[in-house]
């Protein structure tokens, strides 16, 4: 019988004449490239790093330099992903993070044409493309389980709204928000797609078309939550406590909905932004914008003032943000000050409309960029009445935000636990870095929100009146919640 010779190759090892020889099976030299690819993105495009390093302690050039050792001797992609996941961490932000991925494609952000789902698509292909999830809603306090609690405002609302009596004979008005983005919202899209898209005037629904939609999907939940509102002031409540705990973020439709909860004129928190090409071409249409509007010969002089001061602020911003700030030498100087400043302010002015008219204002290419947000003016200052918001250690980004939007304006009282710090994430879809040879894509923040008080939302936002004892939970911490807002005077 002919015997076998079997060669048997094991985890990178082979027997070759009696002694085991080494086969390399890591690259860090590529490894190491991604890892400058990302220093370089980040020192340019990622607007907290000298915050997140002084807060969090951080050297960053011994950071770096720890990490390229590690680097240097991983085996394997997996590791070397781990690695660099780990410095990622470092940074303690939750809109600073890397996931593996394969190369990206374009979305409906994305500077080339976006083509989404076809006219004839069902509801369900559709909202897959657009991506809209469904999710649950529900209070994050168990409200239901105190004494007198009763819904009101119909069945379909997503938005649970409630009364609540109190020991003094006042009546407590609830509404949850579970998430502040459109795309959570998965029944009220359903609908609205099986009426929008027979009366699509293109085939497929590209990024016009989407942004369309979205903005009917946002003016339904508006609707809704005008509803909650007229629901609970039929029902005689005395004030009304808006539960955004668990709340993770969203989009700017949050400003939205904070304007239609007070009359107050809201003027947003302190906001600035990285000094990076991502925001030449938002700035270049804006600029467009603003000389559209200048060439009207039907505005009024006070308006025209505004637009010629807008437009010479945003030729000054355009080429600061070409001429960018890299932070580069943070990551070879422990304790580097870098000789110019990274972050520019916000351009979106926060001018009343109300000291122009409104048909006017409505009418301007570029009224988002002059004026608070006005998509929605008919939804304006439903509530004039107290006003309460709950916060807990699940309350991130966008909610911090609306939390932050109306204690600075004294439009509410913020009421539970510190929130998460999740701050500001990302503008017009934020900035995205993938690296090809460890194959993670990577998401960084490129803008910075202040709290009331001038401090990075990140830092978390603290209520102005605790909720409940540390490590309350369940009904506990409904029973508690709802003897502090007992004890509220207004």
């Amino acid at each position: 019988m002919q015997s076998k010779i079997v060669l048997t190759v094991l985890a990178g090892l082979v027997l070759l004449g009696g002694l085991v020889i080494g086969l390399p099976n890591g690259n860090p030299d590529k490894w190491l490239s991604d890892f400058e690819h990302l220093k370089s993105e980040l020192a340019g495009g990622y607007a907290n790093l000298e915050w997140a390093a002084e807060h969090n302690q951080l050297d960053l050039a011994k950071l770096a330099s720890e990490t390229e050792a590690k680097l240097a001797k991983a085996s394997s992609e997996r590791q070397a992903r781990s690695i660099i996941k780990d410095f990622i961490a470092s940074f303690n932000d939750p809109h600073l993070r890397a996931e593996k991925s394969d190369p990206p494609v374009n979305g409906p952000y994305s500077e080339e044409e976006w083509v989404g789902p076809s006219k004839t698509a069902s509801a369900k292909q559709a909202l897959k493309v657009l991506g809209y999830r469904k999710a649950s809603y529900d209070f994050g306090i168990d409200f239901d389980k105190m004494d007198g609690f009763k819904r009101v405002a119909s069945e379909d609302n997503p938005f649970p709204t409630a009364i609540l009596p109190m020991k003094d004979g006042r009546i407590w008005g609830l509404i949850r928000i579970e998430y502040f983005g459109e795309d959570r919202y998965y029944a009220v899209a359903e609908a609205i797609w099986r009426d929008f898209s027979p009366k699509m005037t293109t085939d497929t629904c590209g990024t016009e078309c989407w942004r369309d939609f979205r903005h009917q999907v946002r003016t339904r939940l508006m609707e809704y939550l005008q509803e909650s509102v007229e629901a609970l002031e039929a029902s005689g409540v005395d004030a009304i406590a808006m539960d955004v705990t668990g709340n993770g973020g969203g989009t700017e439709w949050v400003e939205d909905v904070a304007r239609l909860l007070t009359t107050k004129h809201l003027r947003g928190p302190s906001s600035v932004f990285v000094r990076h090409p991502h925001w030449v071409g938002p700035i270049t249409e804006e600029i467009e914008a603003l000389k559209a509007d200048l060439l009207k010969s039907d505005r009024s002089p006070e308006l025209n003032t505004l637009l010629r001061t807008s437009l010479e602020d945003h030729v000054v911003l355009l080429k600061e943000v070409m001429a960018g700030c890299p932070a580069s030498s943070l990551w070879e100087t422990s304790n580097a000050r870098l000789a110019c400043e990274r972050l520019v302010q916000d351009p979106h002015g926060m001018n009343l409309v109300s000291s122009f008219e409104k048909e006017e204002v409505s009418s301007l290419s570029s009224n988002e960029v002059l004026f608070t947000v006005i998509r929605h003016p008919e939804k304006v200052g439903l509530y004039d009445g107290p006003l309460f918001v709950i916060v807990d250690g699940g309350s991130a980004s966008a909610t911090e935000q609306f939390a932050t939007l109306l204690e600075m304006n004294s439009a509410a009282t913020i009421v539970g636990e510190k929130t998460y710090g999740a701050g500001c994430g990302y503008t017009n879809d934020g900035i995205k870095v993938y690296l090809e040879n460890t194959h993670l894509r990577i998401f960084m923040s490129d803008c910075m929100r202040g709290r009331a008080d001038g401090e990075n939302e990140l830092a978390g936002i603290e209520p102005q009146i605790p909720g409940w004892k540390k490590g309350a939970k369940g009904k506990s911490r409904a029973r508690q919640l709802v003897e502090t807002l007992g004890r509220q005077n207004y």
